[in-house]
């Protein structure tokens, strides 16, 4: 069920025909970069399983040999802010131990999420993890970590479309839009 969400209007930021080109390019790289180690490419749940999709869809045109997995991680419940307590929501569904991972994740802003992701990953037995986002604040930093490919560096501001949710609302918008909160007037 989707919550009732306060007044507010979106405004396009990167129209979908950028995303899917720059998710080829994304694909494309991983085909060239990692041609024989034959890794495991994991998404986050939920947002990143719209990019993961989108992002194995290449691999498999160009014939890369992977497996998959997913991994549920939460740190924004039904809010616009991260609460900074990334805690796993559906466990890992794939044995990484020796092998290389692919981490497809929407967005990386504070770092957080994303430590909490390796570390489980490394202590699960990944020799490696890859951060692949397909958007970036770089503003919002905390925890540096690091990121092998970005698709879109964006400035700080609470986004949704192409997977990304607000409470539910809008993860299959093409595109990724700004949510811009209307202030009451009296």
């Amino acid at each position: 069920m989707k919550t009732e969400l306060p007044k507010h209007y979106l405004s396009l930021l990167i129209p979908s025909n950028q995303v899917e080109n720059r998710i080829l390019q994304m694909g494309n790289r991983i085909t060239r970069d990692l041609t024989n180690d034959n890794p495991v490419v994991i998404a986050i749940k939920e947002g990143g399983v719209t990019f993961d999709n989108k992002i194995s869809k290449v691999l498999y045109k160009n014939n890369y040999k992977f497996d998959r997995g997913v991994l549920g991680v939460s740190s924004y419940g039904n809010g616009t802010e991260s609460n900074r307590s990334p805690k796993v929501t559906v466990p890992l569904n794939v044995d990484v131990a020796g092998r290389k991972v692919i981490v497809n994740e929407d967005i990386v802003d504070t770092g957080e999420t994303m430590a909490f992701v390796i570390d489980l990953l490394i202590k699960s037995g990944a020799s490696s993890v890859l951060i692949n986002t397909l958007l970036w604040k770089p503003s919002r930093e905390i925890i540096k970590v690091p990121i092998y490919q970005n698709g879109f560096e964006i400035p700080d501001k609470f986004v949704v479309g192409e997977g990304i949710d607000w409470a539910d609302n809008y993860r299959t918008k093409c595109g990724i839009w700004v949510v811009n909160m209307l202030v009451a007037t009296v």
